[in-house]
């Protein structure tokens, strides 16, 4: 082979490897920019859980029947 053509394919590849690499980092960044954009709805903190408060009800008495 000539000196000349295993220089060009020597120079050939890595150009070619470069523009591989610079669209995989292209490609990857916007994945996940994409990615990125989809966030998930917060979802209610239970740890904080409150009790429902007990009403109190005043004991019932009977009513009082009219005096005749």
């Amino acid at each position: 082979m000539n000196y000349y053509s295993v220089e060009r394919n020597e120079r050939r590849t890595r150009q070619n490897a470069l523009w591989v690499t610079a669209t995989l980092y292209v490609a990857l960044s916007a994945v996940i920019y994409l990615q990125m954009g989809d966030k998930p709805t917060p979802k209610p903190d239970s740890s904080h859980t409150t009790t429902p408060m007990k009403t109190i009800t005043p004991a019932t008495r009977p009513a009082a029947m009219p005096k005749a």
